[in-house]
């Protein structure tokens, strides 16, 4: 009796009649060839590829599966899915029953865990795997970790609120309107000018609802106006009626409000209460306009005196000044420093114990208390008379009342005070927003780098693995793979182009010349535009922030030039001149009306050259802009370093 073969020697019959069953079967070998690149090409793969049987235990576990959750192949084969946590098994569950109905679902975002107990964020696509019959055999899934994404779109909203609170906290009023000029919100001082207790109040109304019936047209027709032109109104002076009833001046900036693919979806606006400001001003015209015909007209008012403040003579329209005659002076024996205030007598000594030792002569200003109460200011002129033998006989000269004049240097004192705060404010302000759009750019750049790049990457290969699969007759379907692969490539690089210009990594390696210099090859691939650059005793280095101001500033120069100048050539000089950095971008395009170009200059121009502006002005800097049509645009950024 012949003894019964081992498991080995079975198992390696059946090897054998494996082989020559494919030798004699070249599309089962061809099939099994398929399969095992199918897998190779799995196990490759930069995202987690997972499959499980119909009770949801896994049978294929790839090296990106481990890598993204920790646990080794040997560990993850035979059973439930590792990383699902208890208290997300009913969910799991639902979604693979889905997958078992034949329905399938792509880019499911979960939370699961990591075998060091983290937490990881997961974007889940999943199919069913079908047997030769069609029925479902398994499950397919590819997994791609969103953990960075989702920190990301947390920092952006972090982000947003951080710009909502300066929004509401900076001393100047904001809001934004829709196309229909409906309010779609505003900030806490917006809505207390308008009466309101709460910003969400105005969602919805319009300016005949606001209760501002008397300007609601001259408002809408400034919002039409920026909304149809798609330029800025910057710096207009507005009136408005308060609440109470009464008429204050806004100074009032509005620019149009883009969705993120650049179309106007509205108008955004900012203004100040500038009456005060206004007031001051027109009292300060006012009172020179006074003073002007007081020194014209005025007599002069003569008095003759000694130093120990004693008068002998007044001109009798000393009444005009501090309300006592020169009659009431003598009678009551009052001496002139009985109504100077007492805090300015000792200065207007002093004043005279110079004159002593110079010229004798002397101007001094001080303040007296008249008779009827009030305190007014006095310009005295004299001049102290001698003896032979040098000591003082007596003092004269003319008194003037300068107290209009005083007042009006106070109020213009307070003007500037005030207008130098909100330029601080604004300063403060602008270098906040042009932060956090550097910032947002780094961010967005990081995102398109990060997850969109390897995405495009990933489809790129798999179109690259399908058209090396196509059979020679499939001559239409290859020439929409490889048309596929070309747009594929094309992606690629106009994504690594748009990341490039959002966040300049070369800056940092190379410094500004050679960012410069590789900033403009790319505009020369992308325009017919010739652009020459020369540069003159630049730094290689210098301060960081500096050198992205004059980076962005080119970058936006060139951006107005390919849109708007039809320039054939551009010239680009960078020089440092002394402690000062030059920085010039000339074109011979289109150019503008010089009239357009001084309204530029004061804030009225498009917000990409306020942008530039304000760049330069956050180093002490200074940007000028010169243009006339048909002679092209001259812009000159001058950066102290």
């Amino acid at each position: 009796m012949a003894e019964k073969p081992t498991y080995e020697e079975l198992e390696k019959r059946v090897k054998e009649l494996e082989k020559k069953i494919l030798k004699c079967n070249p599309v089962e070998e061809e099939l099994r060839d398929s399969n095992e690149k199918l897998t190779a090409l799995f196990q490759s793969s930069p995202m987690a590829i997972i499959s499980l049987d119909l009770d949801g235990n896994v049978t294929f576990w790839n090296p990106a599966a481990e890598k993204m959750f920790g646990w080794k192949e040997k560990e993850a084969i035979g059973r439930f899915l590792p990383f699902v946590p208890e208290e997300a098994k009913s969910e799991h569950h639902a979604l693979r029953n889905r997958v078992l109905s034949g329905e399938g679902f792509h880019g499911v975002e979960a939370l699961r865990k990591k075998k060091d107990g983290s937490d990881i964020y997961i974007s889940i696509s999943t199919v069913p795997l079908k047997d030769s019959t069609g029925s479902i055999s398994g499950i397919m899934t590819v997994i791609v970790d969103i953990t960075e994404r989702k920190k990301t779109k947390e920092a952006l909203s972090n982000s947003h609120q951080i710009i909502e609170e300066i929004i509401n906290a900076i001393p100047v009023r904001v809001f934004w309107k829709d196309k229909n000029l409906v309010y779609l919100g505003c900030n806490a001082l917006f809505a207390h000018d308008a009466g309101f207790a709460d910003p969400k109040d105005i969602i919805g109304k319009d300016d005949y609802q606001m209760g501002w019936c008397d300007q609601a047209e001259l408002y809408r027709g400034d919002d039409r106006q920026v909304i149809e032109s798609g330029t800025s109104k910057l710096l207009i002076e507005e009136p408005q009626t308060t609440p109470e009833g009464n008429t204050i001046t806004l100074l009032t900036s509005k620019i149009p409000l883009r969705s993120p693919t650049g179309e106007i979806i509205g108008v955004l606006g900012t203004y100040m209460d500038i009456t005060e400001r206004k007031q001051a001003e027109a009292a300060l015209k006012a009172s020179e306009e006074k003073y002007r015909l007081l020194v014209k007209n005025i007599t002069s008012i003569v008095y003759k005196g000694y130093k120990d403040w004693s008068v002998e003579f007044f001109d009798n329209k000393i009444e005009l000044i501090v309300g006592y005659t020169a009659d009431e002076f003598n009678s009551k024996r009052m001496k002139w420093n009985d109504i100077i205030v007492e805090e300015d007598i000792e200065t207007a000594r002093e004043s005279f114990v110079k004159a002593l030792k110079t010229d004798k002569s002397y101007v001094r200003e001080y303040r007296i208390n008249s008779k009827a109460g009030d305190i007014q200011w006095i310009q005295e002129r004299g001049y102290i008379v001698c003896d032979n033998k040098g000591e003082i006989d007596s003092v004269s000269g003319v008194f003037f009342n300068i107290t209009d004049l005083k007042q009006a240097e106070e109020a213009l004192k307070i003007s500037r005070e005030n207008l130098l705060e909100e330029y601080n404010q604004r300063k403060i302000l602008s270098k906040r927003l042009i932060d956090l759009l550097e910032k947002d750019r780094h961010e967005i750049a990081m995102e398109l780098h990060d997850n969109i790049g390897q995405i495009l990457a990933s489809l790129k290969i798999y179109l690259e693995i399908v058209d090396d699969k196509l059979k020679p007759i499939d001559t239409e379907l290859g020439s929409l793979t490889k048309a596929a692969i070309k747009r594929a490539n094309q992606a690629i690089n106009d994504l690594n182009y748009i990341a490039q210009g959002l966040m300049p990594s070369i800056l940092d390696a190379l410094g500004l010349v050679s960012s410069l210099r590789a900033l403009l090859n790319e505009f020369r691939e992308h325009t017919d535009i010739k652009i020459d650059f020369f540069n003159r005793k630049v730094p290689k280095r210098f301060d960081r922030e500096k050198e992205l101001a004059i980076y962005r500033i080119v970058q936006e120069a060139l951006n107005n030039i390919i849109k708007h100048a039809k320039a054939k050539t551009v010239y680009v000089s960078l020089l440092k001149k002394g402690n000062v950095l030059s920085l010039s971008v000339e074109d011979d395009g289109v150019g503008f009306d010089q009239h357009k170009a001084m309204k530029i200059s004061k804030g009225k121009g498009s917000l990409g050259l306020v942008i530039m502006q304000e760049r330069a002005l956050q180093l002490d800097g200074e940007l000028t802009i010169e243009s006339l049509l048909g002679k092209g645009t001259h812009i000159l950024a001058e950066i102290p370093i």
